[in-house]
């Protein structure tokens, strides 16, 4: 809401954003699911720029590049970055 009118791509924008979460908690599910983690009790802690998600049953925390990486200028150039760095400190 704008000056206190609403605007219709104000629809579109949060429409986005839901579907970015439910794709991003498929993304992580999926993938705990292939880590034999299982995915029951899944819970979003944040929603912001990053999707972040806790497995309980294994005591982790998934972060899914969501709304932060579509903010970069080249956002498969600082997503494979994100992962080289990931791997490196795991």
């Amino acid at each position: 809401m704008l000056d206190g009118v609403n605007h219709p791509y104000e629809r579109i924008a949060e429409l986005t954003r839901q579907r970015l979460t439910e794709l991003g908690m498929v993304a992580a599910v999926g993938l705990a699911a292939h880590l034999g983690i299982s995915g029951g009790g899944a819970v979003v802690l944040s929603d912001r720029g990053n999707l972040l998600v806790h497995f309980p049953s294994a005591a982790l925390v998934a972060r899914v590049a969501t709304r932060t990486a579509w903010t970069r200028r080249d956002p498969f150039r600082w997503l494979a970055r994100e992962v080289t760095v990931a791997r490196h400190v795991a």
